[in-house]
């Protein structure tokens, strides 16, 4: 009888995340990209078709053994620490012009996330706009449930974030009503969760 090959590490997070209730999709590794990649919505419920933002997870270990052409390992397999990178391309774009407010607005939101950055990219003559966290821990710790924290978090501040965000990319209002905003809704934010944590 033949022994079935271990999970790999990314479909045992897809299995979690599906009792969760979080729309997944694992793309297994093919000649195109040669790792394996798992794919998270963490759109609000909404009747839209097509998932707006979605969350990459792939493992820096597996990239590196794809350039060796090695097979995906499973968790016991490897090295004592290992990175689960986490990578989110925002669908939006800045205007040139409004470069430098740009940067103060995304400078001012990475002081609040308390896990990863917000990251400006070239998209053209425009600046896009990426989420990017690392998650480097030991092989024996690596918790489901931390990343399900991970995500939820990132879910939490992308409703904190995305609307005026949104409203400054369509210049409908300028940096300093943004961040006016951002902070209301910030402290509001932080004052409903403390009351819900005195109720428990």
């Amino acid at each position: 009888m033949a022994i079935a090959a271990p999970e790999s590490p990314l479909t045992q997070i897809k299995t979690v995340l599906e009792h969760l209730q979080f729309p997944t999709y694992l793309m297994e590794a093919s000649a195109e990209i040669p790792f394996e990649q798992l794919l998270v919505s963490l759109d609000p419920e909404s009747e839209q078709q097509v998932s707006l933002y979605v969350m990459q997870l792939m493992f820096s270990e597996d990239i590196l053994h794809a350039s060796a052409h090695e097979a995906v390992l499973p968790l016991e397999a490897r090295t004592e620490n290992v990175t689960l990178q986490f990578f989110m391309d925002l669908p939006m774009t800045f205007a040139p012009e409004r470069l430098l407010d740009t940067y103060r607005l995304v400078s001012a939101y990475n002081k609040l996330l308390p896990l990863g950055g917000l990251n400006l990219t070239e998209h053209g003559d425009k600046s896009g706009l990426f989420f990017h966290y690392a998650h480097v821990v030991e092989r024996a710790h690596l918790s489901i449930s931390v990343v399900v924290d991970i995500l939820e978090t990132v879910q939490f501040f992308l409703t904190l974030f995305v609307p005026p965000l949104q409203a400054f990319q369509h210049n409908q209002k300028d940096l300093a009503t943004v961040l006016q905003e951002t902070e209301a809704a910030w402290e509001h934010a932080i004052a409903s969760l403390s009351a819900a944590t005195s109720e428990v």
